[in-house]
């Protein structure tokens, strides 16, 4: 069964798109909390896009948004958080030998802060506040 979206909900993504690209005319892209903070929201509206083209694209750019990130601050946890998160899940918009190359990379990118995990921030990582 093929989900198709309706006008409405199409309509309410063209919106909110809008919304976002005023809101980041005047952001300073090459930011680090910037490049992080898009990463995080090109997963996010990944995650629930019906559309896997676009899914896709939307993981394509959140690994390119969190790579920039690293290479901006090396030595904080949450670029490379949002870098394994941005690899992992484009990762399973792929085969199966492509997935097993993926998942070393994901590793390497999070087996160093993996035991750090007060350096992330809850809300940022979806988790919910105990």
């Amino acid at each position: 069964m093929r989900l198709v979206p309706s006008p409405v909900f199409a309509a309410a993504i063209l919106l909110f798109m809008g919304n976002v690209a005023r809101g980041q005319a005047g952001a300073d892209t090459n930011s680090y909390d910037w490049l992080v903070k898009a990463a995080h929201d090109a997963v996010d509206h990944g995650e629930f896009n019906p559309s896997a083209d676009e899914r896709k694209t939307l993981y394509r750019n959140a690994e390119q948004y969190a790579r920039r990130a690293v290479a901006a601050n090396p030595n904080d946890a949450e670029g490379h958080f949002q870098l394994a998160r941005a690899i992992g899940r484009n990762a399973l918009t792929m085969g199966t030998r492509d997935r097993i190359k993926y998942a070393a990379e994901v590793r390497e990118q999070a087996g160093p802060y993996a035991d750090r995990v007060e350096d992330f921030d809850a809300s940022a990582r979806g988790a919910a506040a105990s």
